[in-house]
Parts: structure tokens; sequence; C-alpha cells
């Protein structure tokens, strides 16, 4: 993504309106299915945005950990853990991208990406599936949501990412 396109996801974050407080109820059963609330099962959320899964994940007793393209997002995401008695994991934020994660080789125990992947173009999409998998462990589980043009909320005009390789 551009500099522009980073700039517009700041602005975005800083809109109270794109800080949904709920985590998806996919994201719940989907957590519930694949992890136990032990204190040391690591799951990522990335491009968290504002954290209402990062939270759900922490209030369950999973260790959390978030990134996003957004500094904006990632500095509320981290004022909320604080608040809410998270703050033990403020350090397991950080400001990225999916291309590139700053993690270990078989880090995590689980991956969400949730409506985070169809925003880049397709050579980057191929990059942050590889390193999904690089930092997911062997017996990981990863959850992915994605959208297709036939999505209520696809726009021609404005998608000009992932959708034009298929034009």
């Amino acid at each position: 993504m551009s500099e522009t396109n980073r700039q517009q996801w700041i602005n975005l974050h800083k809109n109270k309106r794109y800080r949904p407080k709920y985590p998806s109820e996919i994201v719940v059963q989907f957590v519930f299915r694949n992890f136990s609330s032990d204190g040391k099962t690591k799951v990522l959320d990335l491009g968290c945005g504002a954290g209402r899964h990062v939270f759900f994940l922490g209030n369950e007793n999973i260790v959390p950990y978030g990134l996003d393209f957004s500094d904006e997002g990632i500095e509320y995401t981290k004022e909320m853990m604080i608040e809410n008695g998270l703050g033990q994991n403020v350090d397991n934020m950080s400001v990225g991208t999916l291309t590139q994660l700053p993690y270990a080789d078989n880090f995590f125990d689980g991956i969400i990406c949730y409506g985070v992947l169809y925003y880049l173009a397709y050579e980057d999409i191929k990059k942050a599936v590889q390193e999904m998998r690089r930092v997911l462990k062997p017996a990981g589980k990863l959850l992915l949501v994605v959208r297709t043009i036939e999505d209520y909320r696809y726009d021609e005009k404005k998608n000009r990412n992932t959708y034009d390789y298929y034009k």
C-alpha cells in the first residue's frame, strides 16, 4: 500500500464510527472451537484496527497480538487495553504490513485476518499469505475472511486493487 493509503487508514481510525466494540460472531466461534484459554496460547489479529478482536482474545485468557497499518488504530488499541486491564499485552501491538510480519517463524498458535486481505494488491496478497504461513505454527489455525465482487459493499470505481487483477 502507498503512503496515501496508509494516511487514509490512519484518518479512518480517528473516527469513532470505525471503532467497533464487539467481536464478530465468526471470530468468537473460531476462537472457542480452536484455542485453550490457558494464558499461553498466542493468537495474532492481522489488521486489528481498533482492537475489538484483540480485547476479546485477552479477555478469554489468550495472549493477544495485533498488527495494523494504522498507527492511530494501534494507539487506540493500546489505550483501551490499559483502560480495560489488559495492559500486560500492550507491547504485543505493532504497526506494520501484512507483507512483512515482524514475528519469528512458527510463533503463533492462531491467526485471525478478518476483512483485511482484499484491500491489498494481488501480488501483496500472495506475500501476505506466505508470511502468515511462515509465522503460524505447523498445527496452527487460521481464520481468513474475505469478500467477493458480488458483495454488496463492492464498488468497482473505488476498489482498484485486487479486483483489477481479475478483469
